[in-house]
């Protein structure tokens, strides 16, 4: 029965073993899988919205956001995804959303920031959007629109660039700044959107030469290999004359509005849709004119991404700010990278061909948008005029109309005024008056402009205004010096280092070969028209010194000159003991050769593009700091935040898996920071987002150092992964118990035979003991004379013992340890009373035979020693202890009573007996002593080893 138990224990303690065994290489499989990624097959997955079961991910009509217009994460170009028609494709005219606001917008839906393969991805994770995101650039200003949905929405349209959004919903942030909420909007609900404006001016782009982000850089300038090197080659041909980023905008922009006609329906048969609009097609979508764009745009360096959502849509009627949006404004655009701005939207679809469609497919009652302000300004500057800023009347070459001969009349006014108009022109007449304003106004107007006799041709509204404003602005441009000479700009108030042309004019008209100086520097003589172009003094103020050919005295004007300095730092926050690149412009224009200060430390000066890169001061500490530019008299400052860049880990002691996600936020002061790359020695792992965090994985070893770069600076941080340790201990610990375990359930033999041979050597140390207080007894029993000698063998031989031989010895108990010290004492008595007796005998002749007989007797005493030796052994299996009062059979009948086997007992104890008294041959029978005693020590060692284990 307790042999069952046992069993039954054992296979419990086995199968516990292999259930942490299991465990353990659960734990292994975990770590591998955290280590790849968690990739078990090879199939590549490519976006995560595209699934059956999120219907938002697939196109679908009156779905606000869905599909292709950018809740996709993979969206091919000139194709739909799903069953769903393309919405690029496709004419709804039904409304989607309605917003409200200052002026109209572009509504972004989200962006795409690689392309391979014909399709355009978006990668990375979506972040929870907490209600507010930073400026990517320089913002002036914020912006409010007010949206209500009109159908479902699976993504949010917004106004580029998206400050707060606030609504009902958890709403997240792609990696490519959309809004997404968590899940679809209803029609009737409504979020209110606050964006972020910027003062972009053609001159500020065509200036922008600061660096790009390294992470802008290396992500959106990537051309996959799989566009043909056509593509490129096409690219190259049409940026051949461009020599900024801004001039290759419009260079491409230009050539598509020259080259290709908008067709919502045109669609390539194969190949590459980049490709094949280029090279095949001679019309195509939006899709195809914004992918085309953005992909030149990349070859030739210049950081660009694509962009869904929808057109501006339909102004209101009313004029208050509304704008109806319908499915037929889907739209695609592209997005341009420029230095100290961020995301400067670009469309390079000809607006009025897009309008054109879009009108062919409702009936607007109010107007519909072609661009919104910032695009139509971007894409088509203001040309600034060649010639003098005012009118000559006498010139019979100006093209404005001379006021004596009779005009038709322009106004295009509403016919209720006809009446009133009738009277004005009357009154016109009269006066000499070719203003055609607000005729609410005539009768005041008619009696300023009779005596003035303007040819204002200004805002109706605003006549009388425009006419003070006329007067004002000819002062301005035009001056009239005390010598009877006219003096006029071209431009006023001109920029520094810009030119301007002077025209010179006395009673006679154009005055030629006259002497102009511009602040005391002479810029030439007028031509046969009075002119001469000379360059802008970096001053607050121009003076126009003309001295006439014919005549030394001089006339003078002066002139106001445009100070308004604008300084673009990049990146912002300066990094301290970083570097960084600072624009400079006065007016739009470059600011070249100004010294650039920190702080009032110089730090650099401008080059001829009005830019210069700086080495931050290491001692600019975290707060604000001023930034000055100054050249000349044209001076201008700006405050900008500075501090260290710092790298800061969930926590820098972790318990994680080698190769899962942590968290890591680069700050640069306490403002993060986007573009930071994240290096583990040389190699780039991650880059920071806009939050400035990006995901590394948990390091292998116990300890890790992570490095941050950005803007010439790096910073380290080390993280401690102390569950690396604890694995892989316990994963030992796991591993060696489970094999213990199955050794035990098996109940090898091999272990049996081992611990038998442990136990036998236990026991053989413990006789050692009681064998050498035997030795000793006979020692002194034989050579009373070598005591001394014996003491010293006895201490070096328990010096030799070893530690389990001495405790055996203690555990013998103290009535054994007695029993031994009292035979000894007695063997000793006897010995020195039987040497006192031999000395008091006379030696006889008969010594040397009496001699013999003892050396004789010597060798059968050394057999019978050896006899005792074996039969002490057995006394101490049985008893564990010496007593000198028990006979053989006492011994005999006890070591049967407690288990060990009979025979070898009998036989041990009756050969002892035999040889004792002199019966028998000590030699033949120290042979069967030793082979008994040998068979009841292994049953000895089988007895203890099952009392051990039922002791368990």
């Amino acid at each position: 029965m307790a042999g069952s138990d046992r069993d039954g224990e054992g296979r419990r303690l086995g199968e516990f073993a292999v259930a942490l065994l299991c465990l353990g290489a659960l734990s292994l499989i975990a770590v591998a899988l955290a280590s790849t990624g968690g990739a078990l097959g090879t199939a590549d997955i490519v976006g995560t919205n595209e699934t059956d079961d999120d219907m938002g991910a697939v196109d679908q009509p009156n779905l606000i956001g869905s599909g292709s217009l950018g809740n996709a994460d993979r969206n091919p170009v000139g194709a739909g995804i799903g069953d769903g028609p393309n919405p690029f494709v496709a004419d709804s005219d039904e409304v989607q959303f309605v917003a409200i606001g200052d002026r109209p917008a572009y509504w972004r839906v989200d962006a795409y920031g690689e392309y391979d393969d014909g399709a355009w991805l978006r990668t990375g994770d979506a972040t929870q959007f907490d209600g507010e995101r930073r400026p990517l650039g320089s913002a002036s200003t914020t912006e409010t629109y007010y949206v209500s949905l009109e159908h479902e929405a699976a993504a949010l349209p917004t106004a580029w660039e998206p400050a707060r959004v606030t609504g009902d919903s958890t709403f997240f942030l792609s990696s490519e700044q959309g809004i997404h909420p968590q899940t679809e909007l209803s029609a009737g609900n409504t979020y209110t959107v606050e964006r972020y404006h910027y003062d972009i001016t053609p001159a500020g782009l065509q200036n922008s030469w600061g660096a790009y982000p390294v992470s802008v850089e290396r992500q959106y300038t990537h051309v996959p290999e799989s566009v043909p090197e056509r593509v490129e080659t096409r690219s190259a041909e049409i940026t051949a004359d461009a020599e900024t980023p801004y001039e290759t905008v419009l260079a491409i922009t230009d050539w598509m509005e020259e080259n290709r006609q908008y067709d919502r329906e045109a669609t390539h048969t194969e190949g590459d849709p980049v490709d094949a609009f280029l090279y095949e097609m001679e019309a195509g979508n939006a899709e195809y004119m914004a992918s085309s764009t953005a992909i030149m745009l990349r070859s030739e360096g210049v950081p660009a991404r694509y962009v869904t959502g929808y057109a501006p849509g339909e102004a209101s009627p009313d004029d208050d700010g509304r704008y109806a949006v319908r499915g037929v404004n889907a739209h695609a655009w592209t997005e341009v990278y420029f230095a100290g701005y961020g995301w400067v939207p670009i469309d390079p679809t000809p607006a009025d061909q897009r309008v054109t469609t879009e009108t062919d497919t409702i009936d607007p009652d109010g107007e519909l948008v072609e661009q919104t302000p910032t695009m139509e300004t971007l894409l088509n500057p203001p040309e600034l005029p060649d010639g003098p800023s005012s009118i000559d009347l006498d010139d019979p070459d100006d093209p404005t109309p001379d006021p004596d001969e009779e005009q038709d009349d322009p106004d295009p006014g509403d016919e209720s005024d006809d009446e009133t108009n009738s009277e004005d022109d009357e009154t016109n007449s009269e006066d000499d008056d070719p203003d055609h304003g607000d005729d609410s106004d005539d009768e005041s107007d008619d009696e300023t402009n009779g005596e003035d006799d303007e040819s204002d041709h200004g805002d109706d509204s605003d006549d009388e205004t425009n006419s003070e404003d006329d007067e004002t602005n000819g002062e301005d441009t035009e001056q009239e010096t005390d010598e009877g000479l006219t003096i006029n700009l071209s431009t006023v108030p001109p920029a520094p280092g810009t030119d301007v042309t002077a025209t010179i004019r006395d009673v006679d008209g154009p005055l030629s070969d006259a002497t102009v100086r511009f602040d005391g520097e002479t810029v030439g003589t007028t031509d046969a028209d009075g002119e001469v172009t000379g360059t802008v003094p970096y001053q607050e103020t121009l003076t126009v010194e003309v001295t006439p050919s014919d005549d030394d005295e001089q006339a003078t004007a002066t002139f106001p000159v445009a100070t308004d300095v604008t300084i673009v730092p990049e990146p912002l926050p300066l990094v301290s003991g970083g570097e960084a690149t600072v624009s400079a412009q006065v007016s739009g224009e470059p600011l070249p050769d100004a010294p650039l200060s920190i702080d009032d430390e110089p730090v650099g000066t401008t080059d001829e593009s009005g830019a210069v890169t700086i080495a931050v001061p290491e001692t600019a500490e975290q707060g604000e700091h001023t930034l000055t530019v100054n050249r000349d008299g044209i001076s201008g400052e700006r405050t900008v935040t500075a501090g260290p860049l710092t790298l800061t880990p969930e926590s820098e002691t972790v318990l994680a898996l080698p190769g899962q996600a942590m968290t890591v936020t680069a700050t640069v002061g306490e403002t993060p920071v986007a573009g930071v790359e994240i290096r583990d020695g040389d190699t780039v792992v991650a880059t920071t987002d806009a939050d400035g965090q990006a995901t590394v994985d948990a390091p292998y070893s116990p300890e890790a150092t992570v490095t941050g770069a950005y803007a010439g600076q790096e910073t380290t941080v080390t993280i401690e992964n102390r569950l690396l340790p604890v694995t892989l201990g316990g994963g030992l610990l796991i591993g060696t118990i489970g094999v213990l375990g199955l050794v035990v359930r098996r109940r090898s033999a091999q272990l049996v035979r081992v611990r038998r041979r442990v136990a036998l050597r236990v026991h053989r140390g413990i006789n050692a003991g009681v064998e050498t207080i035997l030795w000793l007894e006979d020692v002194l029993a034989t050579a009373p004379s070598l005591i001394g000698e014996m003491y010293g063998s006895l201490l070096d031989r328990v010096t030799r013992l070893s530690g389990l031989t001495v405790a055996t010895l203690w555990r013998q108990g103290p009535k054994a340890l007695i029993a031994g010290i009292r035979a000894i004492f007695s063997r000793i008595t006897a010995l020195l009373s039987r040497e006192k007796q031999e000395s008091d005998r006379s030696r006889s002749p008969s010594d040397t035979t009496d001699q013999a007989a003892e050396t004789t007797s010597d060798t059968g005493r050394t057999t019978a020693d050896t006899l005792r030796q074996a039969w002490a052994r057995f006394v101490h299996l049985v008893l564990r202890r010496i007593d000198p009062s028990l006979t053989p059979g006492d011994i005999e009948r006890r070591a049967v009573g407690i288990g060990f086997p009979r025979e070898p007992v009998e036989r041990l104890t009756d050969t002892v007996r035999v040889v004792e008294f002199g019966r028998g041959d000590p030699d033949k029978g120290l042979e069967d002593v030793t082979a008994a005693l040998t068979e009841i020590e292994e049953t000895e060692t089988d007895q203890e080893l099952d009392r051990s284990e039922d002791g368990r």
